[in-house]
């Protein structure tokens, strides 16, 4: 998962969902490594959010958190630098 989104639902995860979603995880992608999920996982339960560069747009921001209610979501949005041209 390398988008802020995919971050947050790996974060909000139990241990056998989010092994699920990985088992499912493009094989193009790469493999992600135990410690590196376990890596992100953790930073998001400690901070609450996640802040990565796009991996669709150049020079944008996406910030995602996690916004659980009575039925689970999550929400993302995407900051962008202004373009001078």
């Amino acid at each position: 998962m390398i988008t802020c989104s995919g971050h947050i639902l790996l974060a909000l995860a139990d241990d056998e969902s989010r092994q699920e979603m990985l088992d499912k995880f493009p094989p193009d992608h790469g493999e992600p490594t135990v410690l590196a999920v376990g890596d992100i996982v953790s930073r998001i339960r400690d901070a609450a959010f996640e802040s990565v560069s796009s991996a669709q747009v150049q020079r944008m921001q996406d910030i995602g958190y996690p916004v659980v209610s009575a039925i689970s979501s999550y929400s993302n949005c995407t900051y962008g630098t202004r373009l001078h041209m």
